[in-house]
């Protein structure tokens, strides 16, 4: 078993041909990687999380009478087509199984291709996923956000005062804090840049290599996929506003086109997740930074980065800016790490000590 990357929040190490996922205590905000403090029992709480959740989606037993209540799927060939297969097989995803070695916890995942991409030229190189033939086994350098609302500390407002933006988005009328959607609002971001970009969907397909058929079926992969996990958490008593789901090419089908799988993790850190008005996700530790100097600091330091076409925002923000993150209170890493396991309690039909974070987050 060898380290092939630790990330600001999971390590992922190399295991015979498969890999295997560590989650850490460890959490970032605002792309600055690994933050100056630890929540015990993340790691395992978001492991339990997503292991169950995976699972969820890959039994076609929880597709079989499902119906999308917010979308009408007769008539839209790729929803047909993506609804039926889920129903027959369940959706495809890299999981393989959850495993304990040296007294810890793994999730085994198959291994994807993750190609290098270089910043040369004042532009990212994204050949690798469009050269001939298409790549196979590889991730799709996207991530894929729905949106069912605008919460509150949605990032959605900012963009939507763009009338091209919003035209894409397929919104006639632009949005605000509180408003909900009818069906799902999906965006696409870059993933493998230094810095998350949102960019249109005639860019998702043309750095990613993703043909048209391919485009069509991925949205309908993410609709799907976000309406059942709505309904799977209102049956926990949970609401989800949005999130993000990561896709990789997996082999080719009978057919000779290239199949699409869910890949990385599903966990209150992809997911805005609320009960009782309460924000039960990554957003709570955002929400704790984002009155600070340092987080001020983040947005000018990523501003001028942007505007001088440069990739090294957080060296701005360290070393021109001398801006740091400060650590949390102890009280309110006690009750975070309570959530996180409570949310991960949840999914084993068990809310009690979700119901107890509630009032103690309310405070914060």
């Amino acid at each position: 078993m060898n380290l092939i990357k630790e990330g600001s929040v999971k390590d992922i190490y190399h295991f015979e041909n498969d890999l295997l996922f560590k989650f850490s205590d460890r959490y970032s905000v605002f792309d600055w990687g690994e933050m100056p403090d630890l929540i015990p029992d993340k790691g395992e709480s978001l492991l339990e999380f997503s292991y169950n959740t995976f699972k969820f989606l890959e039994n076609s037993e929880n597709w079989k009478n499902w119906k999308p209540k917010d979308i009408a799927v007769e008539g839209n060939y790729y929803l047909c087509k993506t609804l039926k297969d889920f129903r027959e097989r369940g959706v495809k995803t890299h999981l393989l199984d959850k495993v304990l070695m040296d007294g810890k916890n793994y999730l085994k995942v198959k291994k994807v291709h993750v190609p290098n991409i270089e910043f040369k030229d004042k532009s990212w190189d994204y050949r690798e996923f469009t050269k001939k033939p298409r790549p196979i086994n590889t991730i799709i350098p996207l991530e894929v956000i729905f949106r069912f609302g605008v919460p509150k500390g949605s990032s959605l407002l900012g963009r939507v005062s763009d009338d091209t933006y919003l035209e894409e988005l397929g919104l006639s009328t632009r949005p605000k804090e509180g408003d909900t959607f009818k069906s799902p609002v999906i965006e696409f971001s870059t993933k493998l840049e230094d810095r998350d970009q949102y960019i249109d969907g005639a860019r998702a397909m043309d750095i990613s290599g993703l043909s048209l058929v391919e485009f069509e079926k991925l949205k309908s992969i993410t609709l799907l996929l976000s309406l059942r996990l709505r309904d799977y958490f209102q049956d926990l008593g949970i609401d989800m506003w949005d999130g993000k789901f990561e896709f990789a090419f997996a082999d080719y089908d009978e057919e000779g086109k290239r199949e699409i799988q869910l890949i990385d993790s599903i966990g209150p850190d992809e997911l805005r997740l609320i009960k009782d008005g309460v924000q039960l996700s990554k957003e709570v530790l955002r929400s704790l930074y984002l009155q600070t100097p340092w987080h001020e600091n983040v947005m000018k330091s990523k501003s001028t980065a942007k505007r001088e076409n440069r990739i090294d925002w957080k060296e701005i923000c360290i070393n021109e800016l001398k801006s740091t993150p400060s650590k949390l209170e102890r009280e309110k890493i006690e009750t975070i790490s309570k959530m996180y396991k409570g949310l991960s309690l949840a999914t084993s039909k068990k809310r009690e000590l979700l119901d107890q974070c509630i009032p103690l987050i309310k405070e914060f």
